[in-house]
């Protein structure tokens, strides 16, 4: 029974010493794949983080039909400068497929502005022909006319927290109109085609339907005002011969889905 107090001192020096030392052992370092790693963050938040900058942004792809209509007039130099022969044909009038991108964002804090845009558009082929291409004339042309315009765009969305959005926009930009054709004369062909970059402008309103929460389809309607186009005809002697379109309008129905990032 004696013995007891020096059992219990013994453990108590044992359990001193073996803190002591534990204090004293310097702590392993794990390797990083070893090592504790916090919880990740859902895939959906992840991948919110990684692409933030995109907030509010959007993507369009649109395509349809335009109505391509302008009157053009013989700008050919001619002796004396007298007034130059009537043309046989002085219009285009034509239908074709249209088609283009654009880029934006929306905005909730600039008040009836609800999203800027820019906006690219092509339209293709737009026939020109006329046979001779003036009274009394030998020149035949036959030509297309094509049109690549980029707007940049306002939009005012009327929002009624409905799935189906009415809009209106206005736009200002610049128009590249192409000609691309040939003209006959005694069996002689050259080209006729010219390359008309000016100032465009366009109008327009339609209608988007958000059917997820970040696609929507849209309608919309635009009227342009594509700047002017040019034809180089065959020279009469040393007289250059040449017909111009001043103003190139456009009526365009187009339909196309959008993707906002966020």
């Amino acid at each position: 029974m004696k013995a007891t107090p020096i059992i219990v001192l013994s453990l108590a020096s044992a359990i001193s010493v073996s803190a002591f030392a534990a204090q004293q052992l310097p702590t392993p370092n794990l390797p990083d794949y070893m090592a504790q790693q916090p919880p990740k963050a859902p895939l959906n938040e992840r991948v919110k983080d990684a692409f933030g900058f995109l907030h509010n942004f959007y993507i369009t792809g649109r395509g349809g039909m335009t109505r391509v209509s302008t009157d053009i007039e013989n700008t050919s130099q001619t002796p004396g400068n007298i007034p130059a022969a009537p043309l046989t044909n002085n219009e285009i009038s034509e239908s074709t497929s249209a088609y283009g991108i654009a880029i934006g964002r929306a905005f909730t804090v600039l008040g009836p502005i609800s999203r800027l845009e820019v906006d690219y558009l092509y339209a293709g082929d737009a026939d020109y022909n006329a046979n001779p291409a003036q009274n009394l004339g030998a020149q035949d042309l036959k030509s297309t006319l094509q049109t690549n315009t980029v707007l940049f765009k306002i939009y005012h969305d009327f929002d009624f927290d409905s799935p189906v959005i009415p809009y209106i926009f206005a736009g200002v930009g610049l128009s590249v109109n192409k000609t691309d054709g040939t003209t006959t004369e005694a069996g002689v062909t050259k080209s006729a085609g010219e390359t008309t970059t000016g100032l465009a402008w366009g109008l327009g309103a339609g209608v988007r339907l958000r059917f997820l929460k970040r696609l929507y389809a849209d309608v919309g309607y635009q009227f342009a005002s594509l700047g002017k186009a040019e034809w180089t005809l065959q020279p009469s002697g040393n007289l250059p011969q040449s017909l111009e379109a001043d103003a190139i309008y456009q009526n365009t129905v187009t339909g196309g889905l959008t993707f906002q990032f966020s």
